[in-house]
């Protein structure tokens, strides 16, 4: 009994891996999507869909929110401040939208943007 579902076999051999994307690759990504609601680069880069997916929910949490439960020690537009580099960093990240594009390291503000959503984490949802 096979147990692993069609979508893991997307590349056909014959195609070859690392090839470059053709008319027949962008007609396999959204029949793709169609059948399953994401194609084969979300599985070698997520960079795009996760960005897509916390950008919304940040600019909403940051415009929304009361704010009350903000790291101790900062006021209201300081967070409010952080919030704003995390977002830039994100919406930097949706434009790395394959594998062989990933964001340069280095980029100071994208750098910054990330270590605040890590250690400021725990804010987001209590």
């Amino acid at each position: 009994m096979n147990l692993m579902p069609e979508p893991y076999m997307w590349r056909r051999p014959e195609k070859g891996y690392g090839a470059c994307s053709s008319v027949d690759d962008r007609v396999d990504w959204e029949e793709q999507r169609g059948r399953y609601g994401y194609d084969e680069r979300e599985t070698w880069s997520l960079y795009g869909t996760i960005a897509r997916f916390v950008v919304p929910r940040l600019e909403f949490f940051r415009d929304k929110s009361h704010h009350e439960n903000r790291p101790h020690g900062l006021s209201v537009g300081e967070w409010k401040q952080e919030l704003t580099l995390m977002i830039e960093a994100f919406v930097k990240l949706e434009l790395c939208e394959d594998a062989y594009t990933p964001p340069r390291e280095g980029e100071s503000e994208l750098e910054k943007g990330m270590e605040l959503f890590l250690k400021r984490i725990h804010y987001l949802w209590r």
